[in-house]
């Protein structure tokens, strides 16, 4: 017996202590006992585990199939097998079962081994996967796909057809001058592509072909042979149209010249700063201010230094640099949108005040910044002229005769002063005779709210409606105290002005203020656009400076670029609203794809104005999904355009983009965030919670994308009668 006791012992620590689930089952399929790993791998504590049967955790088996599985493995003795099995959290995985019958006293019992080969499931579908994909690329690939000997077309896929308007039949047998526009480039390639291929094996070269209509086209070729070392034997080549490329790395490069020459003339002084804190480009504003006030210390600001280190130095004794830092790290670690700081840079022979104004580099966290000082001496001396002539104006009111009044609690008036009788147009008696409710507008719905307030604080100013002795009434301004007098009597003091200009200069001022303010934010939205687009300039030269981050510069570029586009709206338009169908019709413009993107807008004089602060969000959601409509059509002769359809109704717009060939990814499901790839998580982000709704819709081979918009991301709509 003590052997026995043992032996079960030791069988319990190595149940235990295996890695594979155990199960010990009932004839009834009810589950008697299990290991720690069993309870592990589907998030049963060991007592809920013991009081579930197999069809309960079986995804493949109900109860009655279940209870059948059972009593063959009894029969048989033995069963291996897979099935899914699915976890307390409803996840399911993949199990590869070991089951054994075991006589019992009473009953048969089943012992099962039970081990989650999801991993290996997921291995082989994506096997299967990779060599389904591997086969079909030849038929689908973007490129030319062939086969030379000595230079004569042994075999041509079927976009290399497309690439050079040429019939498979009409290439092959013919040898490769025919594409080309003369012998010296023909020469020319052969000579270097075959001595690349016999230095490195593979041969790239850049040409120009001459397709069958007489375009001239640019390729990019590359070569190898399929006997390594055989240059007499077959040689497979592609070929990739970059006839696009070429144009746009030489539109490119103009625009860099001219966004380096625009951020060369701004008068600001103006740093791109990386995420590390060092200065990576400056323009020349800087330099120059950098030379002539850095008494020979021009290194500590100039490209390469760290700049957050020479502030956060000079944090340690100026409040001011202590603030700087401040909002400068926050803007870089994504807190704060923007951070600006007013301060000043006085000279020896001058004072100077400069506004720095610090925007995140791109929309990704520790990209880098954008760092800005402006100089506003002028205004700041406008400003302080300004103030000085406010307190001699206060100190003019101080001794001006408004209208004074002194009242009791039940309305008379005590006491007046003779602006008041001139403000009234009566004498100072009659003023007195009239009392409060003869000089105020009791039909003044701010009257009972001004008197109550003053009742419950002591004191209230405010405006209100005053009428003279004629009749005629004017706005006031009123400022009054309650106080007690020398006998504990209450009394009010009154100090009335007449505000009948001012309201008129007022609503004046506001009229102007409200023209400048619309031509100033044009201005402000024209510049950063200039400023963005410059950004994505110095982004795409630092693409060749560092390749290996060509793929995230590139989702940066294209995100500045979108909203470069939104800036660019708002400048042009008088209100500085940006208008949905103004927004879609540039983002189709400004994309570059295989097919092209057709809109369908509604007449002239249908708009739906979005809400400013979703006007940059919603510019990324577009560009995004065009972005992805464009990217995942099939290829096919011919190509259908994307097509892009706003329609505006009376409470909402709405957004249609349709393209095809298409197919949804298996396991798609926008909604649940599942295989929808980073783009599609970027629109989940940027979508507005409120006021906005993205659908996906499979119509027969074409993918179907509606993006719907209402009030608050529609702050207005007009519609055509």
């Amino acid at each position: 017996m003590p052997d026995r006791s043992k032996s079960e012992q030791e069988y319990r620590i190595i149940i235990q202590a295996s890695m594979d689930s155990f199960w010990k089952v009932g004839a009834d399929g009810r589950i008697i006992d299990c290991n720690e790993a069993a309870c592990a791998m589907l998030g049963y504590s060991r007592d809920e585990m013991l009081t579930l049967f197999l069809h309960d955790v079986d995804l493949i088996e109900d109860e009655a199939k279940a209870a059948e599985h059972v009593r063959m493995v009894i029969a048989q003795g033995h069963d291996r097998f897979e099935t899914q099995h699915r976890r307390k959290d409803g996840s399911s995985i993949d199990v590869e079962v070991s089951a054994y019958c075991v006589p019992g006293a009473e009953a048969p019992l089943l012992f099962a081994f039970s081990r989650d080969i999801s991993a290996r499931k997921a291995a082989d579908k994506a096997l299967r996967e990779s060599e389904a994909r591997l086969a079909s690329v030849l038929r689908a690939a973007p490129v030319g796909i062939g086969v030379l000997q000595q230079r004569i077309f042994q075999d041509v896929n079927e976009t290399m057809t497309v690439l050079t308007g040429y019939r498979r039949e009409e290439l092959l047998g013919q040898s490769a001058r025919m594409l080309y526009a003369n012998d010296a480039d023909y020469e020319y390639v052969g000579t270097e592509k075959y001595r690349r291929i016999r230095e490195q094996g593979v041969g790239s070269v850049e040409t120009r072909w001459r397709c069958k209509d007489g375009r001239i086209i640019d390729v990019f070729l590359s070569s190898t042979p399929i006997t390594p070392g055989d240059l007499t034997g077959k040689v497979v080549f592609t070929a990739e149209n970059i006839t696009e490329r070429k144009q746009a790395e030489t539109s490119l490069r103009e625009s860099e010249e001219l966004n380096r020459s625009t951020l060369q003339a701004l008068p600001a002084h103006i740093a791109v700063i990386g995420g590390d804190g060092c200065i990576i480009g400056v323009n020349q504003a800087w330099n120059d201010f950098a030379r002539s006030n850095a008494a020979g210390n021009l290194p500590t600001v100039a490209v390469g230094a760290n700049y957050l280190e020479i502030v956060r130095r000079a944090a340690d004794q100026d409040e001011l640099a202590r603030r700087a830092i401040d909002g400068i790290e926050k803007v870089l670690n994504g807190s704060m949108a923007q951070f600006e700081l007013e301060y000043p840079c006085h000279g020896p022979s001058e004072q100077r005040w400069f506004r720095m104004t610090v925007v995140p580099l791109g929309i990704i966290t520790r990209c880098g910044l954008v760092i800005s000082h402006s100089n506003i001496t002028e205004r700041k001396q406008a400003e302080d002229a300004l103030r000085e002539s406010e307190e001699s104006y206060r100190s003019l009111v101080a001794t001006s005769l408004d209208a004074v009044l002194m009242t009791a609690p039940d309305g008379r008036i005590l006491l007046a002063n003779e602006a008041a009788a001139r403000m009234f147009e009566c004498s100072v008696e009659e003023v007195c005779r009239r009392g409060r409710n003869g000089v105020v507008d009791l039909t003044d719905p701010r009257l009972p709210l001004l008197v109550a307030e003053r009742a419950r604080t002591g004191r209230v100013h405010g405006e209100l409606t005053f009428v003279r002795s004629d009749g005629t009434k004017f706005p006031g301004e009123v400022s009054s105290v309650l106080y007690g007098d020398r006998n504990g009597e209450v009394r009010s003091s009154m100090v009335i002005r007449d505000i009948s200009e001012r309201k008129l200069a007022e609503a004046e001022r506001q009229a102007a203020m409200e023209r400048q303010r619309d031509t100033l934010v044009r201005e402000v939205h024209h510049r950063i656009k200039n400023h963005l687009q410059g950004v994505s300039g110095m982004l795409r030269g630092m693409v060749s400076n560092y390749p290996e981050s060509a793929i995230p510069l590139g989702k940066a570029i294209e995100k500045v670029r979108a909203i470069a586009q939104v800036y660019g709206l708002q400048s042009s338009c008088d209100d500085a609203r940006v208008r949905l169908c103004d927004l879609v019709r540039t983002s189709a413009e400004n994309m570059i794809g295989a097919v092209s993107i057709v809109c369908d807008l509604p007449p002239a004089g249908n708009e739906a104005i979005l809400a400013p602060e979703e006007t940059v969000p919603l510019a990324l959601v577009v560009n995004e999904l065009l972005t992805n409509a464009l990217k995942h059509i099939e290829s096919v002769d011919p190509q259908r355009p994307v097509k892009v359809e706003v329609s505006i109704r009376e409470q909402a717009a709405c957004v249609e983009i349709r393209s095809g060939p298409a197919q949804f990814p298996q396991g798609f499901d926008f909604v649940r965030q599942k295989g929808i790839g980073t783009g599609l998580e970027l629109v989940a982000a940027l979508l507005p919670p409120q006021g906005s709704r993205l659908e996906f819709r499979q119509e027969a081979d074409e993918v179907l994308v509606r993006l719907v918009l209402e009030s608050p991301v529609i702050s207005a709509i007009n519609r055509l009668a």
